[in-house]
């Protein structure tokens, strides 16, 4: 599980994944407090396959 305080464009939970899946660790998805709407980061974890909660949607 990957927890992050903001989500924008979900590249650096992207990333995060990336590189655990390489060092050999499953990822069940993320968590993040925030996440900017304008920019969907929510709707790109989806579409590559992230599961992902957010605590507000601003």
């Amino acid at each position: 599980m990957i927890l992050d305080d903001v989500l924008a464009t979900g590249g650096t939970i992207i990333a995060a994944s990336q590189l655990l899946k390489k060092a050999g660790f499953q990822v069940a998805g993320a968590v993040t407090f925030l996440e900017i709407a304008g920019l969907k980061g929510g709707e790109i974890l989806t579409q590559k396959r992230i599961l992902n909660k957010t605590v507000l949607i601003a």
